[in-house]
Order: structure tokens, then C-alpha cells, then sequence
């Protein structure tokens, strides 16, 4: 199998905010309805970031709920699959007994990829998962 490689390794952010519609941004997002901006929001830097980047414009949450929706992007997976559903899921512990450090994250996908990725990560942390530092990240808050 032959593996292909770009010069330099792609850079990448991720914005994830809970409870932010498709419009509560100053950053049109469709670029065929204005209606998928906010007029009165001024959001200059993520203005900056979609002039110089790309907008993923068909994306959905994982799942209605914060906890839920974090955990599975964090391991890249459903909320079906990680088996965590819902902010104060029950039946995870029960289903999964051992927790989620058997689980790849992203930040350890990234290290393992051997580019040299300098891996942060900031804001709201998924609980069930423990500490960002026992996840992989370089850097937390």
C-alpha cells in the first residue's frame, strides 16, 4: 500500500460552541441565503477564519445535549457507538464499566500520525473522560 503525504501537515481548528445557531454568527455560512448570518452579532474572528480557511457548512451535533455531543467528536465516534447519550448518562457506567481509556482521542490520533501536530485543547471539558491531560492534549484550560 502506498502512502501519500502533503508537504506540510493540513492545520486545523475546532470550533465547538453549545447552544449556537446556524445564524449567531456575523459569518455567513450559506453562501446562497443571507439569512445564515446575524446582523447585530459581530464575530470578527470567525469573519478572519472563514476568509482565510474553509466553512463545513453541513455538519450536525452528535446529540442534543453537551456531554454527549463533546465525548463523541472528542473519540470520533457515535454517541451510539461511545455509548454516552445525554448529559448525565446512566446507563454509560453501566455499559461501559472501564470507562473511555481504551478509546483513541483526537489529540492522540494527531500524535500518532507523526507530523509534529501541537495539540490544545480549551473551554468545557466531557467529565466522563477525566482530565485533558490523561487525554493526549499538549496543552488545556
Amino acid at each position: 500500500m502506498h502512502q501519500v503525504l502533503a508537504e506540510a501537515p493540513p492545520n486545523f481548528i475546532i470550533l465547538y460552541a453549545d447552544d449556537l445557531g446556524y445564524a449567531d454568527t456575523s459569518v455567513q455560512m450559506t453562501d446562497a441565503e443571507p439569512s445564515t448570518k446575524h446582523d447585530f452579532i459581530r464575530t470578527p474572528g470567525l469573519e478572519r477564519l472563514a476568509e482565510i480557511g474553509a466553512r463545513f457548512t453541513a455538519a450536525y451535533a452528535p446529540s442534543p445535549t453537551c456531554t454527549a455531543s463533546r465525548i463523541s467528536i472528542q473519540h470520533g465516534q457515535t454517541t451510539a457507538r461511545i455509548q454516552y447519550r445525554n448529559v448525565f448518562d446512566v446507563l454509560s457506567g453501566v455499559q461501559r464499566p472501564d470507562g473511555y481509556d481504551a478509546e483513541v482521542t483526537m489529540a492522540e490520533m494527531l500524535k500518532k500520525a507523526g507530523r509534529n501536530y501541537v495539540t490544545a485543547r480549551f473551554g468545557k471539558g466531557c467529565s466522563t473522560m477525566g482530565r485533558f491531560e490523561d487525554a493526549g492534549y499538549g496543552h488545556y484550560r
